[in-house]
């Protein structure tokens, strides 16, 4: 049985991952935790996981201080309740491209990387990054860092989109493809060093704002009229599995 601590485990990426895990046949125990967990149940869960995904994040807080407070130091803080154990799991760090940028969230994503290095440093555990595109599915949050999920929203609800530039690539990831990938990490070694994991890039879809779109008018348009979608290629048929999931959640 192999025990898990998600952080941010009610967001997208963590409810993904635990319906993956669902879906496996092995045996897993999850330990989820948010910002409001009580900090003796985290350093509980730190002293008993065997793995770790730091998934919580923040993109657009009310105020600045909780970029740092969330995409930080929630992460310090599992990772000193590891040391303070000996725990010396593997830990998957999810990052963002936009750790180049000089923005006070990409700050916050090089300071969580550099935690991540640190304890790899100390414990000789292995820490893994992944710096993140933008990724698309099932439970990301519409209005919020997804454009796929407020497009699909709206249309779905029959509200207008804003399309500030239409001819806007997107590089896409299904979250489907970017949880296997991070699965895959669950069975390998222990021990190792800090390293950065890219999802691999037949799975990175670049897209105009326009085009998606289209797909998403397309598809509403043949479901109102009782016809069955179907997507032609690898990327349409990611898209509209995410379009039928926020259909159904107004329907």
């Amino acid at each position: 049985m192999k025990k898990i601590l998600i952080t941010g485990y009610t967001g997208f990426l963590g409810t993904n991952l635990i319906d993956k895990l669902k879906r496996i046949a092995e045996d897993y125990v999850v330990y989820g935790i948010n910002s409001s967990t009580p900090m003796i149940r985290i350093e509980d869960y730190a002293k008993d996981c065997d793995f770790v995904f730091n998934f919580a994040a923040v993109h657009r807080p009310k105020k600045k201080e909780e970029f740092d407070e969330v995409n930080a130091q929630l992460f310090l803080y599992v990772i000193e309740c590891l040391e303070k154990n000996k725990n010396n799991c593997p830990v998957l760090y999810t990052s963002s491209i936009q750790a180049k940028d000089d923005s006070d969230y990409g700050r916050s994503k090089i300071h969580g990387e550099n935690i991540l290095r640190k304890h790899t440093e100390k414990s000789g555990s292995r820490g893994i990054v992944y710096r993140l595109t933008n990724t698309f599915g099932p439970y990301a949050r519409p209005n919020g860092h997804s454009v796929v999920a407020t497009f699909c929203n709206n249309i779905a609800k029959g509200l207008p989109i804003t399309i500030s530039d239409p001819r806007h690539v997107m590089h896409l990831q299904y979250v489907g493809d970017v949880i296997e990938d991070f699965v895959k990490r669950l069975n390998e070694g222990r021990e190792g060093m800090f390293e950065f994991h890219e999802i691999p890039s037949q799975y990175t879809y670049d897209i105009s704002l326009q085009e998606i779109a289209d797909y998403l008018y397309a598809f509403e348009d043949e479901l109102k009229n009782n016809k069955t979608p179907v997507g032609k290629t690898e990327f349409e048929q990611k898209l509209l599995a995410t379009y039928i999931y926020y259909r159904e959640q107004v329907s």
